[in-house]
């Protein structure tokens, strides 16, 4: 988070006003977590410790649901592009529009819709091929 900042204050004067302020912080954002994911595919980092625990109200069983379901849903998005995935999450997790989704990743809106629907098909197929090798439950 902090190179975000950094590179948006770097970068505060190109900045032209013909976006939101959180449209442009997205794409710097978007833009950095790609490059990173491309230099750590490269060097395979992995890791070393989990991020501490927050003081949190569910109870362990709430935990233990949601962690299911962040792992099955992280199943299913892992073989997507960066591109599809974060327009996927945007749409379907985030409840972004698809012109909104275009202006965050400065693409045409076509792009968007062609990035949602390869995204869709792929997680359809990679649901039904989980279930039926037993991976995932049935649907709840």
């Amino acid at each position: 988070m902090q190179e975000v900042f950094v590179t948006a204050h770097r970068r505060l004067s190109t900045f032209r006003g013909e976006s939101k302020l959180t449209t442009w912080l997205f794409g710097i954002c978007l833009r950095l977590v790609l490059r990173h994911r491309r230099r750590a595919y490269f060097r395979w980092e992995q890791p070393t410790a989990e991020p501490p625990e927050q003081a949190d109200p569910q109870t362990p069983e709430d935990q233990y649901r949601a962690r299911q379901a962040d792992a099955e849903l992280e199943l299913l998005l892992e073989h997507l592009s960066p591109e599809r995935r974060a327009t996927f999450v945007l749409f379907e997790l985030e409840g972004q529009s698809c012109a909104e989704i275009a202006e965050l990743s400065s693409v045409p809106i076509g792009t968007v819709y062609s990035r949602l629907h390869a995204a869709r098909k792929h997680v359809y197929a990679r649901l039904k091929k989980l279930r039926r090798a037993g991976i995932l439950g049935a649907q709840r």
